[in-house]
């Protein structure tokens, strides 16, 4: 069996783990130390483990519950050093890693081992039915290893039960059966113990889905808090997508972009990744979710155990699935340190071994809508004009593998505001490639419902999401703010009338005496007088129906790019934080 090491780098503990020997020191002994999440081979069997500085008479301590296990180095290269893998190891049990060097150690950070039993054929099989009949050419996954449906729908695979689940891409003309809002396209295994066989079976049902629309939303980011309690400003739009899903024909989808909860106040409000399934079960369309920064437990040692409870409720962190002639992959970009609760935007050499895999058996003419938490791309301002760039190395990686196909779909949330990213204007790509960064559905943190009646983003566009037409590879968007009309696309300021304003409002005069930088003429130096500011929500040349043309009775008027906050950010969100936080006089 080949073994493949992911390169990620894993934190270690939050506390040190306790060496053989207590009297031996923390020490630097080793640099560029990549643990994989998982070890996995046959007991007996030689396994790499990557580094520099490893040097003979070291020892690989594994220390958990069940007992330590020591693992000498046995040979030494450039770049790494070879271990076998003990029959002492408990399959499936995570452990804290040290180096031991005579009297020293160095923490290395923490591993899952899953022993497999080479005998073995399988250890996962199962079928894949419509109404009780297999489907045959259906991929199945666990998140690494992959396998195909036989004629009859049936599937088997050596699993290594790595991260406790086991899924299925939906191919075209079918979709899951349902558990409310949620699709069971995937399934929680049974037991970690690779000796241990199970069958998993997936029910599938028959749809018309060649045409098809999509809900793109993002950052919903429920705490259980504010008042109005932010869950309940979320009626407005489950009752949008329900009214929009009977207005149409063709079957509707939705799929979330991440930091569906706030991770901080899982226990300060009692509102984390379980309450929010069974909050959203009712959500009127299928509804497809993705990790971000917040849906990971602050209370584990790395990203991998971070992102366990995430995956026990709500499924895979990465996983694919097709619509109509639409191939969708779902990524985890975010690699989170739980005792900083700081992140590194990345995908890890797993992630791309198992992208790599799954774009393997799409042709390279089908559309691609690729999911993901943090933007891939990003503008720099370089002292005269603003550049576009791939955020990171592991990034380009992934895009890379994305370019060979001939039209591909980014959409991004993280950010609270909206943008649209032109890959090949910004000549990024050779190919059609578009990044859609999707404001939140709570805008600024759902508390600008109390000072103007509805939620407002970074950007000052309504809170909102994106609606896809899809018949095909036809594939057209546009911009919905939450509670406002279709053709609520844009908001008009004259700034006269808003300075007048700002000067004559108590809330804002008492915010600017204790904060000069929030008065009118420090927030609006670079306006001109007499101007009118135009915030149009979706500045997409592409987007469908939208056409900017101004004019007064004269005739058109000329227009100017203005890089500037909406007035009505600082009104409705900056000033309301303050008068939350501060206590400031209204």
């Amino acid at each position: 069996m080949a073994l493949a090491l992911s390169t990620v780098l894993l934190p270690c503990c939050s506390e040190d783990p306790v060496p053989v020997d207590p009297s031996r020191q923390q020490a630097q002994l080793v640099e560029r130390v990549s643990l994989p999440e998982v070890i996995s081979g046959a007991a007996g069997s030689l396994y790499s483990i990557p580094g520099r500085g490893f040097a003979k008479g070291d020892i690989f301590v594994f220390e958990a519950e069940s007992g330590a296990v020591e693992l000498p180095v046995l040979t030494v290269g450039t770049g790494s050093c070879t271990v076998e893998i003990s029959h002492d190891f408990v399959s499936g049990t995570r452990y804290d890693v040290s180096l031991v060097r005579g009297d020293k150690y160095q923490s290395l950070g923490v591993t899952q081992v899953i022993i497999i039993v080479p005998e073995m054929e399988y250890n996962l099989s199962g079928r894949v039915c419509c109404e009780g009949t297999g489907i045959p050419d259906v991929w199945v996954c666990d998140g690494k290893s992959w396998a195909k449906t036989d004629s009859d729908g049936r599937y088997s695979m050596l699993s290594g039960k790595e991260r406790g689940y086991v899924y299925v891409v939906s191919p075209s003309g079918y979709a899951p059966v349902q558990d409310g809002a949620w699709p069971e396209f995937w399934k929680t295994l049974s037991s970690n113990d690779v000796s241990h066989i199970e069958t998993v079976d997936f029910s599938l049902r028959k749809v018309s889905d060649k045409a098809h629309k999509v809900i793109m939303s993002a950052d919903w980011q429920l705490r259980g808090e504010r008042t109005p309690a932010d869950y309940l400003q979320t009626a407005d739009f489950f009752a949008e997508a329900g009214a929009y899903a009977s207005s149409v024909s063709e079957p509707v989808y939705a799929f979330t972009l991440g930091d569906e909860t706030w991770d901080i106040c899982w226990g300060d409000h009692n509102f984390g990744l379980p309450e929010f399934r069974e909050f959203a079960k009712p959500f009127p369309v299928p509804l497809y979710t993705i990790i971000g920064n917040h849906d990971h437990n602050p209370a584990a040692t790395n990203d991998f155990t971070a992102a366990a409870i995430y995956r026990k409720v709500l499924g895979p962190t990465n996983y694919s699935l097709n619509i109509g002639d639409v191939h969708y992959i779902v990524m985890d970009d975010v690699a989170y340190t739980p005792s900083t609760r700081a992140t590194v935007e990345q995908f890890t050499e797993d992630q791309l071994e198992w992208l790599r895999a799954d774009l393997s058996h799409v042709s390279k003419v089908t559309p691609i809508v690729f999911c993901a938490h943090v933007p891939l791309h990003k503008w720099t301002w370089s002292g005269t004009e603003w550049k576009a760039a791939e955020r990171g190395v592991n990034y380009s990686k992934a895009l890379e593998m994305l370019k060979e196909y001939e039209m591909v779909h980014i959409f991004t949330g993280h950010s609270h505001f909206n943008e649209f990213f032109d890959v090949r204007e910004c000549k990024l790509s050779t190919r059609d490639m578009y990044e859609h960064k999707v404001t939140a559905l709570g805008g600024c943190m759902w508390y600008t419902m109390m000072l103007v009646g509805y939620n407002v983003s970074r950007d000052g566009i309504p809170s909102g999401y994106e609606v896809l037409d899809i018949d095909g590879r036809s594939i057209k968007w546009r911009f919905k703010g939450v509670g406002k009309p279709d053709d609520y696309q844009a908001r008009i300021h004259d700034m006269s009338k808003v300075e007048a304003f700002w000067n004559s409002d108590a809330k804002m005069r008492n915010l600017a005496a204790s904060n000069p930088e929030y008065s009118f003429d420090n927030l609006f130096a670079g306006i001109p007088d007499g101007a009118v500011l135009f915030n149009v929500f979706r500045g997409d040349p592409h987007m469908a129906g939208l056409k900017l043309e101004v004019s007064d009775s004269k005739g058109p008027l000329e227009l100017h790019e203005a890089y500037v906050k909406d007035p009505l950010v600082h009104y409705a969100s900056e000033a309301s934080w303050w008068s939350l936080h501060k206590q400031l006089p209204s």
